[in-house]
């Protein structure tokens, strides 16, 4: 079942697209990258630091933490 608009999933170790598409009822695009993380760098064009936050394909994306050039965690919540 999807998530309402108040409600944000925070996320440890960051599923695959397929994974978290299915759990959530969600249609991230999977065609980039294969984790959630990864689609997050790829449409950034960085590395992106802790507490950045970005919007795109309808969600909100919060860097929770980062290891060395890795997200760790993220805050997801749709728009």
């Amino acid at each position: 079942m999807g998530r309402t608009h108040r409600e944000i999933l925070k996320l440890r170790d960051l599923p695959q697209f397929r994974d978290i598409n299915r759990m959530h009822d969600w249609s991230l695009p999977d065609n980039e990258a294969n984790t959630i993380a990864g689609l997050v760098i790829h449409e950034a064009q960085m590395i992106p630091k802790t507490g950045q936050v970005f919007s795109f394909h309808g969600f909100r994306f919060e860097i929770a933490g980062r290891n060395q050039n890795r997200i760790t965690k993220l805050k997801v919540r749709i728009l």
